[in-house]
């Protein structure tokens, strides 16, 4: 029966980065792929596997296009399941396309968003968390994120459900098997033996559940929404951790009125920082939308940095206890305006909230 959801229409496509390059990569995937192929190149032959020296011709001017390296990935071993022909031609705009409309002209079409990969899942080359997966590799920023999405396209995730999967289906039937018969007719599994199948389904489950946190900080990075009163550098701090200046910067409280993010990365992780709107109370319409958001950052962020001023130590407590009645999450306390300080002060610090001094 023929499957809805897979085209018999042979596609190409550019499967390297639009642009100037070196090399640009058009791939062409389907039954017609190879004989497709040979019309346009000039040779007679592709063997399997084997990268082969060739022109791009256009029979119609009867002239080169490009000197192309092309590779023939015979079905089913391929990326799609289907027979691929990869041609690596030089790169820019003109001769891809060139490439592309020749394809045209032998009956191949351009292939949709996304439909290499699903006709990779539909012939069972994929599952669908490493369809998915495949995205995640692409878009990855972060050594940390690339990592994540490379372990699921492996398939290591889907080994995992896979087997809680079996796990659950074997103790269902073993159930199902013992209330449809009598002890007489069949042995029963002993209690405990069933109990520890159970068991051992739920610490699974909680493995899998458990890695969900630590797997989307890695894969989304840190959220980190840096909070606090008008004019207590925010800005600053954000622009001397960017080594840029990315904020303005400016004497007149309520400067920022809109949240700005932005990332760096550290040690393979990546880290998003926010700087937001000052928190106070406003009659300016613009700024009460602006802290607004800046109370929904917070409710988002994995940990928030709270810009306090040194010279104002009575008021921290306070500023603390607001953003904890938002977020449960970790509470980084920098005291800024170190400058201005005269004399010490005692500092005391919780199993969460970390508090030092930060010279501006």
């Amino acid at each position: 029966m023929k499957n809805k959801y897979l085209s018999e229409d042979t596609i190409c496509a550019i499967a390297t980065p639009v642009g100037l390059g070196g090399i640009a990569v058009i791939r062409i995937s389907g039954k017609n792929a190879l004989s497709a192929s040979l019309k346009i190149l000039k040779i007679n032959e592709l063997k399997p596997r084997i990268a082969t020296f060739s022109h791009v011709i256009d029979y119609k001017m009867k002239s080169i296009i490009d000197s192309v390296v092309v590779t023939f990935f015979e079905s089913p071993h391929s990326y799609t399941g289907e027979d691929i022909v990869e041609i690596s031609c030089h790169g820019g705009i003109t001769t891809p396309n060139r490439i592309l409309k020749l394809l045209h002209s032998v009956g191949i079409r351009l292939a949709e968003p996304g439909e290499y990969t699903r006709r990779a899942f539909v012939n069972g080359k994929l599952d669908l968390l490493q369809a998915e997966a495949v995205a995640d590799v692409i878009n990855s920023v972060s050594i940390n994120s690339q990592k994540i999405a490379e372990d699921v396209l492996e398939g290591r995730l889907s080994k995992l459900i896979n087997k809680i999967e079996n796990g659950l289906i074997d103790i269902a039937s073993i159930l199902e098997l013992e209330l449809d018969f009598s002890e007489e007719e069949i042995n029963p599994l002993p209690k405990n033996k069933i109990k520890d199948k159970i068991e051992n389904s739920i610490r699974l489950l909680k493995k899998l559940t458990n890695s969900y946190d630590s797997g989307k900080i890695k894969k989304e990075g840190v959220l980190i929404p840096i909070v606090g009163k008008p004019n207590v550098g925010k800005s600053s701090l954000l622009n001397a951790l960017l080594k840029e200046n990315r904020a303005i910067i400016s004497d007149t409280p309520g400067t920022t009125r809109d949240s700005i993010e932005e990332i760096f990365k550290h040690h393979g992780n990546l880290f998003r920082l926010v700087d937001t709107a000052g928190l106070r109370s406003s009659n300016s319409e613009v700024e009460k939308i602006g802290i607004e958001r800046t109370n929904s950052i917070i409710k988002k962020g994995d940990i928030i940095l709270l810009i306090s001023d040194v010279t104002r130590m009575d008021s921290v407590e306070n500023e603390i206890a607001n953003i904890r009645s938002r977020t449960d999450v970790p509470i980084i306390v920098a005291l800024n305006k170190s400058d201005l300080l005269k004399g010490k002060i005692d500092i005391v610090e919780t199993e969460d909230i970390i508090i030092t001094r930060t010279p501006m």
